[in-house]
């Protein structure tokens, strides 16, 4: 183990790191990976024994993709007397530094470099405003376990507290942050907790170099509190018990492609150290390449590198989430950002505490017609620690996302077994737009512990039985197919998400056809049922059902199958 660490700490921090971004940039990517001293059958030479892991519970297979680039590729490149800033295994490519035009053109001669890109800069980059605290009334303690302080509201409206009070806060799951700087972080009060516990399992700056990351801008820091603060009657984070990488890729003095290659080495970071989620608040709107200007049709899910690099994350069996973007009211590009233009990647938009769309949340759709953004949090007055430990609030789908990454993965941490993507399937279903999702609002806004009661009805046994509901979703009538022909008569229970009983209909005639309807039910309110049909030996359960009350039936009756009944009148 302790070979391998310092073997990957040479990998990351051997290149030579600058202070700036600069035009004098340049990416040189490479055509293959032949001859790479590197290989499928000992991954421990470049992924953690955790990413290894990952890797295997989620059957993934090692390819080349997964290799550093090739060192001797990297030392001629060098050797012809330019600086090497970074590499990125994913890209095959390296980030290098030179002034003088003549050794470009040498390195553009070798047989194995594929093409070179020279860095763009723009002005100075938008941070997402910060404002001084907005107290809101608090909340009756008596509605958690946990006193969050000013931070109640934003965990609240998504779901969030039934989630910790079952006790899940992150714990053995980590959180890659990627952003501009966490000034203050390592002195801050809302870490205290971080750092006394060894939370923090990795730092990487990859815009002034080597690790330390306490610098550049408070964005991050931020960020991070929304996640990871704890301080009970103050702010407590979405998930304050996780692990935690802190790596700067953003440079806040001016936007450039640069970046988005240092996200890509960022994430491929994350990915080796075996990171579970990455919780990204950037959004970039610059052309993949530099030479040309950015076009709707780059939004497409497979253009901008730092998108491409977010879905192979995503590939990895990591969860990518990411902020939308501001650019709501803007006129050049009222679209999201990349990499929330990802296919799988989690894109985070902004309400504020009313559930109400803000205006600057960038909208959808893709070029190519997928709505985004996934799903909606507070991201207008939304409590945060300053950098100087006081409590503010701030505006942006940069605090929206962290509020959604947190509690993913403390989803996760709850139903350990279960992938990336039946995770982010089961945020979505239990959002309140999933049925009609719309380019501005998406799938709306989640509710993290239906989520929780949609992801239990895996655990039920005896799923394939194939009864169905028809219409479903259902306005007022609904009926119930595919019943073992068996079965002549039977009892019929809807139960709403708290688990009370809200109909109930005895000795239903089962048709020649094995189905009977239920009739006259839109005197429902909207939302999600339980229908359990009640037979003389069985209890079928239709919809994603309470784990707790599953298992006392289970002593008794046979559960089988599984389904949702929602109501939509």
């Amino acid at each position: 183990m302790r070979i391998f660490s310092l073997f990957f700490l040479f990998l990351i921090f051997s290149l030579d790191c600058i202070a700036q971004i600069s035009t004098d940039h340049y990416l040189v990517e490479f055509t293959d990976k032949n001859e790479s001293p590197y290989s499928i059958d000992h991954p421990e030479l470049y992924l953690s024994p955790k990413s290894i892991l990952r890797r295997t519970k989620n059957q993934i297979s090692l390819s080349q993709q997964d290799f550093p680039v090739n060192p001797q590729y990297i030392l001629a490149v060098k050797d012809i007397g330019v600086k090497i800033v970074q590499q990125t295994r994913w890209l095959n490519a390296i980030v290098i530094k030179t002034s003088d035009t003549s050794k470009l053109r040498l390195i553009t001669s070798l047989p194995y470099v594929k093409k070179m890109l020279k860095n763009r800069m723009f002005p100075g980059a938008k941070i997402d405003s910060i404002a001084p605290a907005i107290l809101k009334k608090a909340p009756a303690r008596a509605a958690s376990l946990i006193d969050y302080g000013e931070a109640f509201s934003q965990i609240s409206m998504v779901g969030g507290i039934p989630l910790h009070d079952q006790g899940f806060l992150g714990q053995g799951l980590s959180i890659a942050v990627l952003d501009g700087g966490f000034t203050g972080a390592n002195f801050m009060r809302a870490f205290d907790s971080l750092r006394a516990n060894g939370q923090i399992k990795g730092t990487l700056n990859l815009v002034g170099g080597g690790s330390y990351v306490y610098q550049g801008t408070s964005h991050g820091s931020n960020v991070l509190s929304i996640l990871a603060a704890n301080i009970p009657g103050v702010m407590v984070g979405t998930a304050p018990k996780a692990d935690y990488y802190l790596i700067r890729s953003e440079d806040t003095n001016g936007e450039s492609l640069i970046e988005e290659y240092n996200w890509v080495t960022g994430a491929e970071y994350a990915d080796s150290s075996g990171v579970d989620v990455i919780s990204t608040s950037l959004s970039y709107i610059l052309s993949a390449d530099p030479s040309t200007e950015i076009t709707f049709q780059q939004l497409n899910g497979q253009t901008a590198p730092i998108t491409i690099a977010a879905e192979i994350a995503m590939s990895k069996g990591m969860i990518v989430i990411a902020s939308a973007g501001n650019n709501g009211e803007n006129q050049f590009w009222p679209h999201v950002g990349f990499p929330a233009d990802g296919d799988s990647v989690f894109a985070i938009g902004a309400i504020d505490a009313h559930g109400i769309r803000a205006s600057f949340s960038s909208p959808g759709p893709t070029y190519d017609g997928r709505i985004k953004p996934d799903v909606m949090a507070m991201g207008v007055g939304t409590t945060i620690m300053k950098s100087d430990g006081t409590v503010g609030t701030g505006d942006g789908t940069s605090f929206a996302t962290p509020i959604i990454a947190g509690l993913t993965t403390c989803l996760w941490q709850a139903y350990p077994e279960k992938r990336n993507m039946e995770i982010l399937s089961a945020i979505r279903r239990s959002s309140t737009r999933y049925l009609a999702p719309d380019t501005l609002m998406g799938e709306g806004i989640p509710d993290f512990s239906k989520a929780g009661i949609i992801l239990s009805a895996n655990d039920i046994p005896g799923l394939s039985d194939g009864i169905t509901i028809q219409p479903n979703p259902f306005t007022g009538n609904f009926t119930v197919s595919h019943l073992p022909a068996s079965v002549s008569a039977i009892d019929a229970e809807l139960t709403d998400l708290s688990g009370k009983n809200v109909y109930r209909k005895d000795n239903i005639q089962v048709s020649a056809e094995s189905s009977f309807t239920l009739q006259n039910l839109s005197f429902l309110p909207e939302g999600f049922y339980l229908l359990r049909i009640i037979t003389k030996n069985r209890v079928y359960v239709k919809s994603k059902g309470f784990k707790t009350k599953c298992t006392q039936l289970k002593t008794s009756k046979e559960l089988i199958n599984s389904d949702f009944a929602r109501n939509v009148f």
